[in-house]
């Protein structure tokens, strides 16, 4: 640990919700997606407990994920999936996934600060996280990261029509993670 993330207090702070780390994706899944996707007019892939399992399959038999979830009230209301690589030689955490109901900032937070203490655990050197949605970003820049800015969108897409793409142009029309990419 730096002096500097302590003195920062960077990446530290409290939960609000309870953060707990999963073994596996199971039927709580399923219905955290209904409730966001009932929710939400953002454009977002698909994520129920078979698509995850599916998505995540080599990940997981190769045991490269973690997987966080925040509870409320006894009910999942989110989740942090994180998929271990390196980079450069550092041993890192990518922010595979991160979904919330109702893109709540304070739950937001909560898992990223989860996200973060499971790599502590396990000496991970950190946890990226790459996100274009507001919400999401202000709960990632409240924990004061070591953050940098690219000059251009790190993702691209082919519309199938102007229309569509005039839908699609807006920060907050679709909600993009690592999950949507291969």
């Amino acid at each position: 640990m730096l002096a500097s993330d302590v003195y920062r207090r960077s990446g530290r702070g409290r939960t609000s919700s309870t953060i707990r780390r999963l073994a596996g994706f199971d039927d709580r899944f399923d219905e955290l997606w209904q409730r966001i996707s009932a929710g939400s007019t953002r454009l977002r892939g698909i994520r129920t407990r078979a698509v995850l399992e599916w998505r995540f399959r080599s990940e997981q038999r190769g045991g490269r994920v973690a997987i966080v979830a925040a509870q409320r009230d006894a009910q999942m209301v989110g989740y942090a999936i994180l998929v271990r690589r390196e980079n450069s030689g550092m041993d890192l955490y990518d922010v595979a996934d991160l979904q919330v109901v109702g893109d709540e900032t304070s739950i937001v937070k909560d898992l990223l600060l989860g996200s973060i203490r499971v790599a502590r655990e396990e000496g991970v050197d950190a946890v990226k996280f790459m996100t274009g949605i507001a919400a999401k970003q202000a709960a990632a820049d409240a924990l004061r990261p070591y953050s940098y800015r690219a000059s251009h969108w790190q993702l691209y897409f082919k519309p199938a029509s102007e229309e569509l793409g005039s839908l699609l142009s807006g920060p907050d029309a679709w909600d993009i993670s690592w999950f949507d990419t291969f």
